[in-house]
């Protein structure tokens, strides 16, 4: 099973890409920004701990956690968003491999992932690259910002 990863800012058409790979090549298709939701909500791994964290001032009625006042809350104050990202960047990344053995189970031949943090979460990942008209995969690990590489020449996917 191939796994493609897929990073950009916003408007850089990962939208776009993922639609046609899922569309057009049958892809399975995993947002670790919708895991990252679907973790919070009542009963699922990240619920209790954020809670936790937040205080039951965050519960709305429906017992589902207010992400508006999460946010306020992050976007001042550092601290609390390592604390947040410490609770739900491990549990979505342990997701995103139970999703892919489930796939890889199921036979499914393509998997893309799309996630903001392919850098800062230490991904190991290939990327395709052209050089010199020749294709070549880098075998990378992502770490804080830089790209630690092993180049096999001509290489293709």
């Amino acid at each position: 099973m191939r796994v493609i990863g897929v990073t950009g800012g916003v408007g850089a058409g990962k939208s776009t890409v993922l639609g046609i790979l899922e569309e057009d090549f049958q892809a399975y298709v995993i947002q670790a920004d919708q895991l990252g939701h679907i973790l919070m909500e009542p009963g699922e791994e990240c619920y209790d701990a954020v809670i936790a964290l937040f205080g039951k001032e965050i519960i709305k009625k429906d017992k589902t956690i207010d992400r508006r006042r999460i946010s306020d809350v992050v976007f001042t104050d550092k601290d609390m968003l390592l604390k947040l990202n410490g609770i739900i960047h491990p549990a979505v990344k342990q997701r995103i491999l139970d999703l892919l053995g489930e796939q890889k189970e199921a036979g499914r031949e393509i998997c893309v992932v799309e996630a903001a943090l392919f850098l800062e979460e230490n991904y190991h990942i290939k990327m395709l690259q052209k050089t010199n008209g020749k294709r070549i995969i880098r075998n990378s690990v992502m770490k804080s910002g830089m790209c630690i590489q092993r180049r096999k020449s001509g290489s293709v996917v």
